[in-house]
């Protein structure tokens, strides 16, 4: 199952309504005479309704907006299961809108979305989309292929309040089938199983379709390794010359443009089947389509009508012996007359050495001239940290924990659904950090100018560059070019296939390891881009870094530009610098005091900022501050604390976690085991955020050592204002 938010082509449109449900709500006609039903096809949760006549923004119909169904979090997870007529690929629009209006601020309701299993919406917050506005409507949209006849849409919670939808809409595609005419050469017929010459296939793809066993037990893998392009099937049709209907009923065909096939091979001789049935019955003549089929760069098919050289509604099987140099097999079908398509497809080994597609990781290490004397790449196999770029925390199937991503400076992310080959963790490869402009990364290490083993992974999940020589980027590690005109898809071999590349790198003065990514400046090529990052030590090196890099001063190099300073438990103050610190704000629960009987506090030249305190009693919920950021990206987050009651002026007297973003950041922290009683400790954070809104929360420790306390907070941007970014770049 595939969800993707980018359409497979605006040809032939999802404007075909396969349903329209009005969450909550009634029956309802909509302004363009759209009938929306009642509320239908749920699981679990309950409704709502706004106030009577409660104007709804952004919309001519209010009364779709009004009503909801929500899911409170003792119940089972609000679901959605919609029958759709056929497996296949639909367009899914969500309607939202706040009507709760307890629900005041960004942050205060934010959820997933999953269609057909994918998270399609993460951390997803109503008010950040509508600019904090309550009774607002927003629509999003994306595209959902479904393996049965069951659309399924699913509502997750996240870090704040409860899930809920005011209605969906689902489209399919108008049923008709598109196709070409006859004129073409080479008319042999290989087996589903093996080729004239015994070889048994090494790829077996149903175009346009799923997974399909034929007569002869021959497993046919789902439709893969495809450049744009769409599907298309006619589910009735009787195909002559052929016990396997199945196979010629679905198909993979373009309107404006070629599409293309891309195997990952070692280098040899293939005999490769190209299967074909006319299935699209407005093509009655064998002028009707005609293309041509392209490989590795040699024309094979010139202008080959199905129509014309078998008829419609019969197989027609097309074999060639193929010679592959640089370890991929290009098929490219070129648009004529009417559009290209192909039913299935085989490639079988000739050559000794090429029985088998290519199945392990390809990973280089090169040796950079930044790396000093400390042992063999090998010797480094002590995890400093580990990033999912652009995405959230993941498990790998090792059960290696990669954190969300953080430590960039630039960029925006996308996701991606498609299958990665050559690795068994696809979810690392399918969020990704790309730029419209260069961006970085930063990694922080826990020594300077020591060794580390550096490890870049990538996989192309874009269709737009899913060959050779459409993205090409540079690396550069800390100002050195490590690699020049980087081209995924060449070096992997493949497209949607992980290729990873490691150095030995040195950490610089700072104790950073800077990773850029750059755009090539000649020519016109994607964007550059990263899937995850690994940085590895060598044993008493590897230090403690995890989900965040914290120090104990109050000062950064890249995190200058200040988006908030907060006095908590206090007003407003400005410090001896001249910055302003805005009285208390933006916090859920916990109570104020302020320190009395003389109290002086150390270690800072502002001591009234550590005077006044929010702190949360045993019992009480959660203390947690929700900050406004005003986009996704990453931050410095800066955390102060003075310990000045006198009830807790010893070492293990008060203990505490903190959390950012939903990870521990610090685990039993004692200040004045760290500082000293009534003495100024400033902790810092860099983390990343995918929404507008980071959320800093204190828990009482498992040892239950008094309570959480927080003096003041404040969040800095890098100077460049790069935070990164939340959008979706499609077109990466």
């Amino acid at each position: 199952t595939t969800t993707t938010s980018t359409a497979p082509t605006t040809e032939p449109p999802f404007d075909v309504a396969v349903a329209r449900i009005n969450c909550g709500g009634p029956a309802f006609t909509d302004k363009n005479g759209n009938v929306w039903s009642k509320d239908d096809y749920f699981i679990n949760g309950v409704t709502s309704v706004a106030l009577t006549g409660q104007k709804i923004s952004g919309t001519k119909d209010d009364e779709l907006f009004q009503t909801e169904r929500w899911d409170p979090v003792e119940d089972g997870p609000l679901q959605y299961a919609i029958p759709v007529p056929q497996p296949g690929a639909y367009r899914v629009v969500l309607y939202f809108a706040e009507i709760f209006d307890a629900m005041t601020a960004v942050g205060d309701r934010v959820f997933h979305v999953s269609l057909e299993g994918e998270r399609v919406l993460k951390k997803f917050d109503i008010l950040a989309e509508t600019g904090g506005k309550l009774f607002r409507a927003v629509e999003k949209e994306f595209f959902a292929l479904t393996t049965d006849a069951v659309l399924k849409v699913e509502f997750e919670h996240s870090k704040a309040d409860n899930p809920k939808i005011s209605a969906i809409a689902v489209f399919g595609q108008p049923v008709s089938v598109t196709t070409t005419t006859p004129a073409g050469p080479t008319t042999s017929t290989g087996s589903a199983t093996t080729d004239a010459n015994g070889f048994s296939a090494l790829y077996s793809i149903n175009c346009g379709g799923f997974k399909y066993t034929d007569v002869d037990g021959q497993l046919w893998s789902t439709d893969g390794f495809f450049s744009a392009g769409l599907v298309n099937e006619a589910p009735f049709a009787e195909i002559k010359g052929t016990k396997d209907d199945d196979l010629y009923r679905s198909y993979r065909y373009a309107t404006t443009t070629d599409f293309q096939y891309f195997f990952p091979l070692a280098s040899g001789t293939y005999t490769v089947a190209l299967y074909f049935a006319e299935v699209d019955d407005t093509v009655t003549t064998a002028a009707a389509r005609k293309f041509s089929v392209v490989m590795e760069g040699v024309t094979v098919l010139p202008n080959y009508s199905i129509f014309g050289d078998v008829g419609p509604f019969k197989k027609a099987v097309k074999s060639f012996v193929i010679q592959v140099t640089d370890g991929i097999l290009n098929i490219n079908f070129v648009k004529g007359v009417g559009t290209p398509m192909v039913n299935a497809i085989q490639v079988f080994g000739l050559s000794q050495g090429t029985s088998d597609p290519v199945t392990t990781t390809t990973t280089t290490t090169t040796t950079s001239t930044q790396a000093g004397t400390g042992g063999s790449a090998k010797d480094y196999q002590d995890p400093v940290l580990r990033i999912n770029c652009g995405g959230g925390q993941f498990i790998s199937s090792s059960g290696a924990v990669w954190q969300a991503d953080a430590h960039f400076l630039g960029g925006l992310t996308s996701d991606s659904f498609v299958a990665i080959a050559k690795t068994t963790d696809d979810e690392l490869y399918q969020s990704e950090r790309w730029g419209d402009f260069d961006f970085a990364y930063e990694l922080p290490t826990p020594k300077k100018n020591r060794d580390y083993r550096l490890v870049l992974h990538w996989a192309e999940t874009f269709e737009g560059t899913a060959a050779q020589g459409q993205r090409l980027f540079n690396v550069y590690i800390n100002g050195k070019e490590e690699l020049s005109n980087y081209d995924i898809v060449k070096k992997a071999k493949g497209f949607a296939t992980a290729e990873t590349k490691e150095f030995m790198v040195q950490s610089t003065a700072d104790k950073v390891v800077r990773v850029d990514f750059q755009h090539v400046t000649t020519g016109t090529f994607d964007h550059p881009k990263i899937n995850a990052i690994e940085l590895y030590a060598l044993g008493a090196d590897s230090g403690t870094l995890t989900t965040a890099a914290p120090t104990t001063s109050a000062g950064n190099s890249v995190y200058t530009q200040a988006v908030l300073r907060i006095n908590a438990g206090g007003n407003d103050y400005t410090d001896s610098a001249g910055n302003l610190w805005q009285a208390d704000d933006y916090f859920v629960n916990g109570l104020t005091n302020a320190a009395f009987g003389g109290v002086t506090v150390a270690g800072t030249p502002d001591p009234q900022l550590y005077l006044t305190e929010r702190w949360s009693p045993l019992g009480d919920p959660l203390l947690s501050y929700n900050l406004p950021v005003g986009s996704a990206g990453s931050y410095m987050v800066q955390l102060h604390f003075a310990d000045t009651f006198t009830g807790t002026n010893a070492a293990g007297a008060r203990q505490f976690d903190i959390i950012i973003e939903g990870s521990t950041v610090r685990s039993n922290l004692d200040i004045v085991q760290e500082a000293g009683w009534s003495t100024a400790l400033v902790l810092e954070f860099v983390v990343a955020t995918l929404d507008p809104v980071i959320t800093v929360s204190l828990q009482h420790a498992a040892s239950l050592a008094d309570n959480p306390t927080i003096q003041a907070l404040a969040v800095f941007a890098p100077a460049n204002g790069g935070t990164g970014g939340g959008g979706t770049g499609g077109g990466t």
